[in-house]
């Protein structure tokens, strides 16, 4: 009994909030002071005393220029979003703001086109006639208006949050038309929850200070939420612009839409210490201001201290929402860093579930999470039973309620109980701080009611201590925490999967097949490609003695490589030998039947034919060793076989070769290639390149003077056989050496005259013949000297 009582002692200590709110409450008469504004438009917006953690971007309003890199100077999002709506008399701005960021958010994010229209009227109705969620969970919840009818209550955006979070709407116009709008109806509890389109998923609660985020937020979201008190001396018409140095008023409730850090102060009533302004989308339909939109200045004294993002999505992304939080309030409670909050659900039902999500209401900013699932916990102890999945992260920037998709979906059975458990650590600071649902009256005009039973919803207060039941407290209350799920008709827990193996050598295709074994449907089947080729990093080789190994791809017949986890290689042995050798590849796993391909390995190409000695009665050949080589073989063209034919093998340890009783002048052609011998069996390697030569011409011989002049002598020779022409030199006694005079191009040409000679000198000249083949010229041996004296 000691424990307890300090338990809840200790517990009672933290609570934040129990006691009514400071609430600065709107115009009593439910009509605004502004001149301006007819009889038929209703404000409504309850200003509520609750200082926002801090964030990066929260600054004074005159530094906003100074911040956020990416932000423009002027951003507009009307054409983004739909037609503004008009509350008439009634004072439901708060639902009309509202349901404004639910529209543009998913406007922004793709869910729907501008010509999207919640209903207002849903939201405002069932916000003050809660019916019990769809699993049973939240019986007895109740929020109730004090003084006045739903209509005119009024209502605030921290307190929305909670209706939304808690899937009473958001429903279609078309469900619920605000035209329709009695104070007095009662509506089917139906309309509550079945007609909803949209859920919310995160709610970002802003400091209005942090004028950067609320940018970032415009830009990414479409609207950002905000409340202000509107005085119509404050109205300027010309400008459609809104001024309110003094913050009196009636509280009203608009969307910022877009800025201008431009627009001039000079636009206001009273000027302002600088230029830039708010885009404000209103509630008072087409006709006021600019179409529904006015420019409210930065610096406009009566802003709530809170601006709010509603972040939305299709209402089909889950099936049931659990919780226990039906009330509205903004009670709060502190464990200490490491504790733990976890409530426990019992399955909802007659069909298994998935359990996608989770989610929490938080006030503090960048708190570490470290969130577990228990299956079928212990009475009173969240942390029992057994773990079905951990998952670690990190809170946004920002108060308020936030959707955590699982990284693991679990499966729930009806009949049994599971909990969601959120261990907590703020950095900077040692407590964190949570929203939880709770009995109070606010402020006299709203009151909230929160009926929960024993071992829902439970703290640790720190990771010593013990799970406190939250029922237990003086007031009782429980966190604000959620699970979604997901149905389906089976799924398909228990699944067989078969392989049909690809048959590399049938070339047949194989699939992997996996079954719902409860309801036999074919839940997932791929194809598996067959094998179709082997690619070998190398399939020739030349010969140097050492063993090959060429590196294995295997592709399939989509152009896809095989792992080589699928398969094994064999190779044929004595893979350094010349030959033609095999590479098997045999496969596993998902793949049956072999491949194989082949390489060879051969005896290079003989290199550097050229020619040796030439004589006019042989030619001699020389090469490159090869290596490898046990012998050469010799090969000349034979013109009249029109072939070419071995002449002779020599060993490996020559590189040249006379080829004897040749022809003078005789043009050749030669090529050669090397053999291996081994083991019994000859390689042979490629031919070489062909060499073109010929034999040497004879001698020139009967060179003489035919005829002599004073400056010139003709030189007569006989004609040399097969010989392509004849090169003339002639004495140079200056310098001691002969010197080519010209040559004859032409084998039949045997005569020359030597012109521009000197009167009365002595000459000396000789000739030789040459043989053109390809790159090879023959030269035959220099006639006699022949000595001839000018006239």
């Amino acid at each position: 009994m000691i424990k307890r009582i300090s338990a809840v002692f200790l517990i009672t200590a933290m609570i934040i909030g129990l006691c009514p709110q400071t609430v600065y409450a709107e115009n009593e008469t439910g009509q605004a002071e502004n001149s301006q504004q007819t009889a038929e438009q209703g404000e409504g917006y309850h200003f509520v005393d609750l200082e926002l953690p801090k964030t990066a971007g929260t600054q004074s309003k005159a530094g906003v220029r100074a911040y956020g890199a990416g932000i423009p100077e002027k951003y507009d999002a009307r054409s983004l979003i739909g037609t503004v709506r008009k509350q008439g008399g009634y004072q439901t701005c708060w639902s009309f703001a509202a349901l404004a960021s639910a529209e543009a958010s998913l406007i922004t994010k793709g869910y729907a086109t501008n010509a999207l229209d919640l209903s207002e009227y849903q939201l405002a109705y069932f916000f003050y006639h809660h019916v019990t969620d769809p699993l049973g969970n939240t019986e007895g919840d109740a929020t109730r208006p004090l003084t006045k009818d739903f209509a005119n209550q009024g209502g605030n955006s921290m307190f929305t949050t909670w209706a939304l979070a808690g899937w009473q709407g958001a429903a279609l116009e078309s469900a619920l038309p605000y035209d329709t709008l009695s104070t007095t109806a009662q509506l089917p509890d139906s309309l509550a929850y079945g007609q909803d389109w949209a859920h919310m998923q995160n709610a970002y609660w802003i400091s209005s200070s942090d004028m950067e985020s609320i940018k970032q937020m415009v830009m990414q979201y479409g609207a950002v939420n905000i409340g202000y008190q509107e005085s119509g001396g404050y109205r300027n018409a010309t400008y459609n612009s809104y001024y309110n140095p003094s913050g009196t008023g009636s509280g009203h409730a608009v969307t910022i839409v877009g800025w201008d850090d431009a627009f001039s102060k000079e636009h206001f009533n009273q000027t302002p210490k600088e230029d830039g302004a708010w885009l404000i989308r209103n509630s008072w339909g087409t006709d006021s201001g600019e179409n529904g939109y006015f420019w409210m200045s930065y610096e406009d004294a009566s802003i709530s201290s809170q601006a709010f993002v509603f972040d939305f999505e299709r209402a089909d992304n889950y099936s049931y929402n659990y919780q226990y939080d039906g009330g509205n309030g903004i009670s709060r409670i502190k464990i200490n860093n490491n504790g733990m909050a976890g409530d426990i659900f019992k399955v909802y039902g007659s069909s298994p579930q998935i359990l996608s999500a989770v989610s929490l209401g938080i006030y503090d900013t960048n708190v570490k999470y470290k969130l577990s699932i228990y299956k079928d916990p212990d009475a009173g102890n969240p942390t029992s039973g057994t773990l079905a999945a951990t998952q670690s992260g990190t809170m946004p920037g920002y108060a308020g309620y936030y959707t955590i998709p699982l990284e693991k979906q679990i499966i729930l059975y009806p009949g049994h109980t599971f909990s969601v458990v959120y261990q907590l650590e703020n950095p900077s600071g040692n407590e964190v701080t949570i929203f939880v649902d709770t009995s109070y009256t606010n402020g006299g005009w709203i009151s909230f009611k929160s009926s929960t039973a024993a071992g829902q919803s439970l703290l640790k207060m720190s990771s010593t201590s013990g799970w406190y039941d939250l029922h237990t407290n003086t007031t009782p209350m429980c966190a604000r925490i959620k699970a979604f799920t997901k149905t389906t008709a089976c799924l398909h827990t228990d699944q067989e999967t078969s392989v049909t193996k690809a048959d590399a050598s049938k070339g047949t295709d194989g699939s992997i097949t996996t079954k719902c074994k409860d309801c036999n449907i074919t839940l997932s089947k791929s194809n598996i490609s067959a094998p179709n080729k082997i690619v070998l990093g190398n399939d020739s080789y030349t010969y140097d003695g050492k063993t090959k190994e060429p590196s294995v791809k295997v592709y399939d017949k989509t152009g896809k490589v095989i792992s080589a986890a699928n398969y094994t290689i064999s190779r044929s042995s004595g893979r350094k030998e010349p030959g033609t050798y095999t590479v098997k590849v045999t496969f596993k796993g998902n793949y049956s039947g072999t491949l194989s391909s082949s390489f060879k390995i051969q005896l290079g190409k003989v290199k550097g034919l050229k020619n040796g000695t030439l004589k006019t009665d042989s030619v001699q050949i020389k090469w490159n060793k090869l290596t490898g080589a046990t012998n050469y073989q010799i090969y000349r063209y034979d013109s009249a076989k029109k072939k070419y034919v071995k002449l002779k093998t020599v060993s490996s340890g020559k590189s040249s070769y006379t080829d004897k009783k040749r022809e003078a002048a005789r043009a050749y052609k030669y090529k050669i290639r090397a053999y291996r011998s081994t083991g019994g069996k000859t390689s042979y390697s490629s031919y070489s390149d062909v060499l073109y030569t010929a034999a040497k011409p004879k001698k020139v011989s009967a060179l003489t003077a035919k005829k002599k002049t004073k400056n010139s002598v003709k030189l007569t020779w006989k004609k040399t056989t097969r010989a392509d022409g004849y090169q003339i030199y002639r004495y140079n006694s200056t310098k001691k050496k002969w010197e080519k005079v010209t040559t004859i191009k032409k084998g039949t040409t045997v005569t020359y005259t030597n012109k521009k000679l000197k009167s009365k000198k002595t000459y000396q000249y000789k000739v030789r013949a040459y043989r053109q083949n390809g790159n090879t010229t023959a030269y035959g041996s220099y006639s006699d000297i022949l000595k001839v004296r000018t006239k």
